[in-house]
């Protein structure tokens, strides 16, 4: 009985052993398989995390490459944008003005000037140096003045008249293509320039342009009605196309605005004798005569009218 009963109690302790083995075994196995499904499906939730700052900094990028000039850039902004854009055009000009002898100085004025460069902005040194290059211009220095001038568009860019003057230093050396650009370039930073206007127009004619002269000296009539230096001008260029009858009518209104104005009244007497009105010619060289005897282009245009006024 006893042993039976011994054998029963070992029986069911060995029972209890199995069942707690199997209870373990399970529970280990259901850890092992609750891991391998975190670690499964937790990279995958993740994944989008890794991929979404990346499409964000994207995003964030083109917004700042690709802006709307009307609603991201302010008036000045979008002015200083037309002005480099327009500095980056000058740069491709530049290797026919006066500088082609000084690589240095020509980088300078290529590269250095603008108004999107506004760290340099003072309105007193822009001026000393527009003085200086003026001084410069007088003496006939014509590329130390341009350097002076180029100076000053960088000190105040909003300036015109230091592009105004660095176009006739570049004229008075013979670069008319590059003074047209500086005129132009004044032209673009105050429109309502008629000097600048009449300038442009001169190399222009320089340029043998006449088309592009009478459209810019007819501009700067359009502004300054008054303005007789234009007149006579806007006469040459209509003579240089052989339109001599509307030329005369020009330097006539040149004449109404100053009757001392020598050169318009040269003019006028150059072109009656081009239609064979020589003795009209000869009223406007005496004139001239009287007051600058030894005036030797009217002197020699007053000897030719009388020797064919004195033809048979």
């Amino acid at each position: 009985m006893s042993s039976q009963k011994n054998s029963r109690k070992q029986s069911g302790k060995d029972e209890w052993v199995f069942r707690i083995g199997m209870a373990i075994s399970i529970a280990v196995l259901l850890i092992g398989l609750m891991a391998w499904a975190n670690d499964k499906w937790g990279s995958i939730k993740t994944t989008p995390n890794t991929v979404e700052p990346q499409q964000q900094d994207d995003t964030s990028a083109s917004k700042d490459l690709l802006p709307e000039p009307d609603t991201t850039l302010s008036s000045a902004d979008s002015d200083k944008l037309k002005n480099n854009v327009d500095n980056s055009a000058l740069s491709d000009l530049l290797p026919d003005s006066a500088f082609d002898e000084d690589e240095e100085s020509l980088g300078m004025f290529a590269t250095g000037l603008g108004a999107d460069n506004w760290d340099n902005y003072d309105p007193d040194k822009s001026n000393a140096a527009l003085q200086e290059g003026n001084r410069l211009l007088a003496e006939k220095k014509y590329q130390q003045a341009i350097l002076k001038y180029q100076e000053a568009a960088k000190y105040d860019p909003e300036d015109p008249d230091p592009w105004f003057n660095i176009g006739l230093a570049q004229a008075k050396l013979g670069k008319h293509q590059a003074a047209v650009v500086s005129y132009e370039k004044s032209l673009e930073i105050f429109s309502d320039y008629p000097e600048a206007l009449n300038m442009k127009g001169n190399s222009h004619l320089a340029l043998k342009e006449s088309n592009k002269a009478v459209q810019a000296y007819e501009k700067a009539l359009e502004l300054a009605p008054d303005y007789p230096l234009a007149w006579n001008n806007l006469g040459k260029a209509l003579a240089q196309d052989g339109k001599i009858a509307q030329a005369i009518q020009k330097f006539s209104k040149a004449l109404e605005l100053n009757a001392n104005y020598i050169e318009a009244r040269h003019n006028m007497g150059r072109a009656y004798m081009t239609m064979g009105r020589h003795q009209e010619a000869l009223t406007h060289f005496n004139f001239i005569l009287q007051k600058y005897p030894n005036f030797e282009p009217t002197r020699r245009a007053y000897m030719q009218a009388q020797q064919e006024l004195q033809r048979p």
